[in-house]
């Protein structure tokens, strides 16, 4: 399990979205983000945050995946998973509650759509080739220039 993996299952753990974790630790989302993907290795400031937040949580676990988990947990001892049914039933108990279809939503979404197509079209129409460059396997080149352009 990587670092990044048990980031995960802290942020799992304590029942939180990447980006409410993020706002908790007091990072940005992107950061978080960029850990979570194996671009970024957490920084120093970054795992002082979370041992600061979470102290339950060992550093030792976090940094090399050496167990236990918890600071007062026993070697032997397993952690307190939340089991795959129980997110199950949170997710059935959430469904009652989404919203009903808004289509004045997606009339909106729409509109601002074709305003922004509207606008690119605009944009496209002012631009003019400047010049063109021909760069030949021998290594020499070649410009052209359009006669129109000023």
């Amino acid at each position: 399990m990587s670092i990044a993996e048990r980031l995960i299952h802290i942020q799992q753990q304590e029942g939180l979205s990447a980006s409410k974790f993020a706002d908790l630790l007091g990072i940005q989302r992107s950061g978080l983000s960029h850990i979570y993907s194996g671009r970024n290795k957490p920084s120093i400031d970054f795992l002082q945050k979370l041992s600061l937040h979470y102290p339950q949580y060992r550093l030792e676990w976090i940094l090399n995946g050496d167990e236990p988990i918890m600071k007062n947990q026993n070697k032997g001892e397993l952690s307190t998973q939340r089991d795959l049914f129980d997110e199950i039933g949170d997710n059935v108990a959430r469904s009652e509650e989404i919203a009903p279809y808004s289509s004045k939503k997606d009339k909106e979404i729409i509109d601002n759509s074709v305003q922004t197509e509207s606008n690119s079209v605009i944009d496209k129409q002012t631009k003019s080739i400047r010049e063109i460059l021909y760069i030949y396997t021998d290594g020499t080149f070649e410009i052209l220039k359009p006669v129109n352009n000023k």
